[in-house]
């Protein structure tokens, strides 16, 4: 405000003193302008494109990761738990393309996106859960982008083990539906071959050989048992 009522109020006051407005010195408009101008364009329409910075003491002390990349992807502030997982400090970082420490960042982005992304660590590699926000100012022209790393090596492990379990449940109980089915058949076999057992006089080549089919089909009704267990 002063600085732009004070030039037009010398201006207004050395022409009442003049006999003419042909006198007047344009320097102080031309500032005045000029001064206006670069404050609206600056606050109002962004023309600098000011980017967010991790200012609050929460964000820092939280076990999440938190990067803030400018518009040309490259790193512009980050937390300590970023600097933990990234494996870099924030002046190493700074200025940095963001794809060599986030691989396979998203070519187009239009919304808020979400993956997961592996990286090294000294204890293995880890998996994290990335969060991509565009941040947007005078419109929807995109200025930056904030980035949340969150681990979910632990929780992935869970979901995969879960899987595993689900399909040996499901093998489970496939094969034991097929060995109570086939039970049920040996059942019959081995009691049709031990009524025909009793109808062949001892020692005769037919009775050994229906006796040999009983005697197999008993051990295999032993292997079903074994597979319904």
């Amino acid at each position: 405000v002063l600085a732009t009522v004070v030039p037009w109020l010398g201006n207004v006051i050395f022409v009442a003193r003049v006999e003419g407005a042909c006198t007047i010195d344009s320097t102080p408009f031309l500032f005045t302008c000029t001064a206006v101008a670069a404050a609206v364009a600056v606050f109002r329409y962004r023309v600098l494109e000011p980017i967010p910075t991790l200012q609050d003491a929460r964000i820092e002390v939280i076990g999440d990761g938190f990067l803030i990349v400018d518009r040309e992807l490259r790193v512009a502030d980050l937390n300590r738990a970023a600097e933990a997982i990234i494996g870099r400090d924030r002046a190493t970082a700074a200025r940095q393309h963001v794809g060599r420490f986030l691989p396979d960042w998203p070519k187009h982005i239009e919304g808020e996106v979400r993956q997961d992304v592996t990286l090294a660590a000294p204890d293995g590699s880890r998996i994290y859960d990335v969060r991509i926000t565009p941040v947007q100012a005078g419109g929807e022209r995109v200025t930056g982008y904030v980035v949340l790393l969150r681990d979910v090596t632990d929780h992935r492990r869970l979901e995969e083990d879960l899987r595993q379990a689900q399909k040996m449940e499901s093998v489970g109980k496939l094969a034991g539906g097929i060995a109570h089915d086939f039970n049920n058949l040996l059942t019959a076999i081995i009691g049709y071959a031990a009524l025909a057992e009793g109808e062949q006089p001892a020692g005769t080549p037919a009775r050994e050989w229906i006796e040999q089919i009983r005697r197999s089909g008993e051990q295999a009704a032993a292997l079903t048992s074994q597979l319904l267990a």
